[in-house]
């Protein structure tokens, strides 16, 4: 018989506890009917856990039939009485409320309180998303049409680079119909979360329309409406200035203008 505090034994029982362990698995919701679910959990919005078993996909679950929560992961958190900050969450207290653990201490508060929970961003965060497609159709005329869309956004600690180009060719029976190139970049200085200074230039040429070239730089202050991991959306007001040739003439103008910005993809 193999000792049971051999080495080998006392690994695998250490083994045996990690997987066991739902804080080890990301987390564990209590119900208030005293069932328990776990796994990653990663959001709480609109009433609504996220939450990711290891034996299915991400699903929600609603909030109302959740006692509380056991995490060792630090979140950010956002209660309903406007207090914002980064806690783990150690389960309830003796009157069911629940617990969060600032800075080593702990903060307790009904459940329901609980508005928002997001994942700790990383200081460096960078998406791109690149889209190419090509069609080239044949019958009575022969046409083709080619697009290159692209844009990245990389942020670093509260600087913000938002860039975006798009290329578009088509013609038809080899007669150029449409010649786009549009390329912007967007820089964002969060001084004050939910408020930034922007500063943005763009370029832009359409020889089809006799547009040579533009140029537009512009300058302003945004505010964040919506900036978290399912739903980014902001508005910018600014002033700049645009240059442009067309049929070798040129113009400088001058303008305010106001964005509603909704980038592609990223809004649910």
């Amino acid at each position: 018989m193999q000792n049971p505090k051999s080495p080998i034994a006392a690994v695998a029982v250490g083994a045996l506890s990690l997987c066991l362990s739902p804080i080890a698995n990301g987390g564990v919701l209590v119900l208030k009917n005293g069932d328990r679910i776990t796994g990653e959990i990663s959001a709480i919005w609109d009433h609504e856990i996220t939450i990711e078993p290891t034996y299915s996909d991400e699903f929600k679950v609603d909030s109302e039939v959740v006692a509380y929560i056991e995490s060792n992961r630090k979140f950010d958190i956002e209660l309903a009485d406007g207090r914002e900050f980064s806690a783990t969450l150690k389960g309830a207290n003796e009157e069911g409320e629940q617990i969060f653990v600032v800075d080593g201490n702990q903060i307790a508060a009904p459940f329901m309180q609980l508005y928002e929970l997001d994942e700790i961003d990383d200081p460096v965060d960078w998406d791109t998303y690149i889209d190419l497609s090509s069609a080239l159709n044949r019958g009575n005329t022969v046409s083709s049409n080619n697009k290159l869309a692209a844009d990245s956004t990389l942020v670093i600690g509260d600087h913000r680079h938002i860039g975006d180009l798009s290329i578009i060719r088509e013609d038809h029976d080899g007669i150029a119909a449409k010649e786009q190139d549009l390329i912007r970049y967007n820089y964002n200085w969060l001084f004050r979360d939910p408020w930034f200074f922007s500063a943005a230039v763009s370029l832009e040429r359409d020889p089809i329309r006799d547009l040579d070239r533009r140029a537009v730089v512009t300058a302003g202050m945004g505010r964040d409406i919506w900036n978290n991991p399912r739903q980014l959306l902001n508005f910018q007001l600014g002033v700049g200035v645009i240059t442009e040739e067309i049929e070798s003439s040129s113009e400088l103008k001058y303008c305010c203008a106001m964005e509603l910005k909704i980038p592609a993809g990223l809004v649910q």
